[in-house]
């Protein structure tokens, strides 16, 4: 694979590891918003990001095995297309049981970058460069967090809690 090639798979791997914790945090500034106009309780509201990560942290041990005999591209066009779906029904739900059904499919979908984009850096990287490139697809995957509540702040109380979902799809899709 040519180097240039490599650094576009990495950077596209970076990208895509970047919305797992984006999807994750960018939801607490709007906790609170969320339990106002849903009519539950904080606890129940706290419950949703608690299903989110049980999910988030069970779901890369399907992936990862799958990646293999599937192919990690077909896998994760598969997993980005749950996301899709599971951000944009979260953009148009006013239930809280719905809410916490699409967010398990969206950690679900979300966290197979994790497990797949470590596989794909293994695929194209000889081994004297592979740190290199890991470190490269971890800048993504640790920038989500710094930069999601940021955002989430500023977009929720402006629109909506929905607009960090709308804003999700845009980017995910």
């Amino acid at each position: 694979v040519l180097r240039w090639a490599k650094g576009m798979i990495v950077a596209l791997a970076s990208v895509s590891g970047f919305m797992r914790p984006i999807s994750t945090t960018i939801y607490v500034p709007a906790l609170d918003e969320i339990s106002k106009k849903l009519h539950i309780s904080r606890a129940d509201t706290l419950l949703s990001v608690t299903l989110y990560l049980v999910f988030q942290g069970l779901s890369p041990s399907l992936w990862r095995p799958l990646s293999d005999p599937l192919g990690r591209r077909p896998l994760m066009l598969s997993t980005f297309t749950v996301l899709l779906g599971a951000n944009l029904g979260l953009a148009f739900s006013n239930t809280f049981w719905l809410l916490l059904v699409l967010r398990m499919v969206q950690a679900f979908g979300s966290s197979s970058a994790m497990a797949i984009g470590a596989g794909l850096i293994g695929d194209i990287a000889r081994r004297k460069e592979r740190g290199r490139y890991m470190s490269y697809f971890q800048s993504g995957v640790l920038l989500g967090p710094c930069v999601a509540p940021v955002v989430g702040g500023l977009v929720s109380p402006r629109w909506d809690w929905h607009s960090a979902d709308c804003l999700q799809a845009a980017f995910g899709g």
